[in-house]
């Protein structure tokens, strides 16, 4: 899961497997943190000064990612961002996942919130997510723990609604 701050500017870059860390590092960015973005996820230029660029990170990313299944939140938009990024940095996204599952539009129906203008379900705010890849990996974990433990319950018998 990639955080991005700014388009193309810092990422707090983390991948998960089966729950456990495998990537945690800041990434340094091209340009200065617009003050709007540090006052969202809270990350400053200072603390990237001796983060390592994209071009380290990417291949980094990739072979931590290799042959895995990953699960993001908001899936569409982190590849997008990181095959953006990759472009920009001259590097070649080689990420060779097995495949992809985007939490966010499994929360959206899981919640059940329809929306005719879209003519889906609507995308529900990533709950518990700090705008820091570490905190929303976590979050999304969470958001996973609450679908399968309301469908396991629900199986029993029981009705549990931990949605909201």
């Amino acid at each position: 899961m990639i955080e991005q701050v700014d388009f193309i500017t810092a990422a707090r870059d983390t991948a998960i497997e089966t729950g456990v860390v495998v990537i945690n590092t800041f990434v340094k960015p091209t340009k200065t943190i617009p003050p709007i973005a540090t006052k969202i996820h809270g990350i400053t230029d200072q603390m990237l000064v001796n983060a390592p660029g994209w071009k380290s990170v990417g291949p980094w990313l990739a072979h931590a990612t290799n042959g895995k299944t990953l699960v993001i939140y908001n899936a569409e938009y982190d590849l997008r961002v990181i095959n953006q990024t990759s472009h920009f940095h001259g590097v070649p996204n080689d990420l060779a996942y097995q495949a992809f599952h985007c939490a966010m539009q499994y929360y959206a129906e899981f919640c059940g919130d329809w929306n005719d203008y879209r003519g889906g379900f609507r995308w529900q705010k990533l709950e518990g997510g700090d705008h820091s890849a570490i905190g929303d990996c976590r979050a999304t974990l969470d958001v996973i723990r609450r679908m399968a433990g309301s469908k396991l319950s629900s199986e029993q018998g029981e009705v549990l609604d931990e949605r909201r």
